[in-house]
C-alpha cells in the first residue's frame, strides 16, 4: 500500500509512505484477503505545515494498493480524495 500526499497547488509530491504486507498484517490481523472481503484503514495527515498568509495549498491524498493472488498474479489499484481544511 502506497499513501501520497500530494500538493496539487504547487504541483508535486509532499510525502509519500509505503506499507508493505507486515504492516497490514499488525493493523487487521493479517496480509490476506478472501474473494469479495473489505478490510478498511483510515489515513490520517498530521503536522503538514499551513502557512498563516497566503492561499491555503489544494491537497490530495492518493492511496494505491497492490494485491497479488494465490496465483501471483498482480493486480494495482489506485483512489485519490481532494482534502478539505
Amino acid at each position: 500500500m502506497e499513501v501520497t500526499l500530494r500538493n496539487v497547488t504547487l504541483g508535486r509530491d509532499e510525502s509519500k509512505v509505503t506499507l508493505g504486507s507486515d504492516w497490514v498484517a499488525r493493523q487487521a490481523g493479517t496480509n490476506r484477503l478472501e474473494a469479495k472481503a473489505r478490510i478498511g484503514f483510515q489515513p490520517v495527515v498530521s503536522g503538514y505545515p499551513i502557512l498563516a498568509s497566503g492561499p491555503r495549498p489544494q491537497l490530495r491524498i492518493i492511496l494505491g494498493v497492490q494485491f497479488v493472488d494465490d496465483k501471483n498474479n498482480t493486480l494495482f489499484q489506485s483512489v485519490q480524495a481532494d482534502l478539505a481544511f
